[in-house]
């Protein structure tokens, strides 16, 4: 069953996202909250489908979009990924209050990763950490996310536009947004590797051999060299940042499964 879901952030704005809960789940399974990239939203193609398959393997799953995105309340220019990681707080304290979840896992793909990974230390109530498709040192990370027209646009006039690519163009849900160079900034400021360094549960990071949105041989090393054991590290092979093949995701999904089914720490 999936369930169109209400929550309220720090701010009070909307975070609206998207529940499946299986039969016969209980609190004291896991729940897992599934984090977007940017400028993805909850309807991006692997927190969708991953989704779709925990909950047909009888796990709690919620999908939502962050606070400036979308569906939710808030304006994009006004985005920062230190908002986005109050955000997931405001989505755990929404499972534990109205599901009474009692085994939290947090999986961020992409940008989403980068939430999970410098917020997870933070929340004693994260049994356990996925990280796909994650970034490692922020400082040297920018520019997978910025072109150099959008850099210097940050630096002379303090934003930058999105653009629609073909074929959505003008119908994609950021087009024509503008974003302001405060996010830009905290790639300078937030130190990811310290972060993750800091939490203390079991950690699964799942990168693609072929990812050249966020390179395998730039950041994955750096990044599981911080991670504290007990942690595991997948390479699926030839897959691209979006594990488009279906044996791609395929093989995202199983092992997610075999992570979440090890036994709580």
């Amino acid at each position: 069953m999936v369930v169109p879901v209400s929550i309220k952030n720090h701010r009070g704005l909307t975070l609206r996202g998207k529940l499946h809960k299986p039969r016969g789940w209980t609190p004291t399974r896991p729940a897992v909250v599934l984090l977007h990239g940017f400028p993805s939203t909850m309807e991006g193609a692997n927190v969708r489908r991953i989704s779709f398959a925990l909950a047909r393997r009888g796990f709690l799953a919620l999908r939502f979009d962050f606070c400036g995105t979308d569906t939710s309340d808030g304006r994009f220019e006004d985005k920062l990924i230190s908002e986005e990681m109050k955000d997931i707080k405001s989505a755990i304290d929404f499972l534990v209050n109205s599901h009474r979840a009692k085994y939290i896992v947090v999986f961020g793909h992409s940008t989403g990763a980068t939430d999970a990974a410098l917020y997870a230390w933070k929340d004693k109530r994260i049994k356990k950490l996925m990280l796909s498709g994650c970034i490692g040192d922020m400082r040297h990370s920018a520019h997978y996310d910025f072109t150099d027209v959008m850099v210097r646009d940050f630096w002379t006039k303090g934003y930058t536009t999105y653009l629609g690519k073909p074929p959505i163009g003008s119908k994609w849900w950021a087009h024509g947004k503008r974003l302001k160079k405060e996010y830009y900034d905290e790639f300078f400021k937030l130190d990811l590797l310290s972060s993750v360094h800091m939490y203390r549960g079991k950690t699964l990071v799942i990168q693609g051999s072929d990812d050249h949105g966020v390179p395998m041989w730039e950041n994955t090393q750096e990044l599981f060299q911080a991670i504290r054991k007990p942690k595991r590290l997948v390479i699926v092979k030839g897959a691209g940042h979006g594990y488009e093949r279906p044996h791609e995701i395929g093989k995202v999904v199983q092992e997610i499964m075999k992570f979440l089914k090890e036994k709580h720490s």
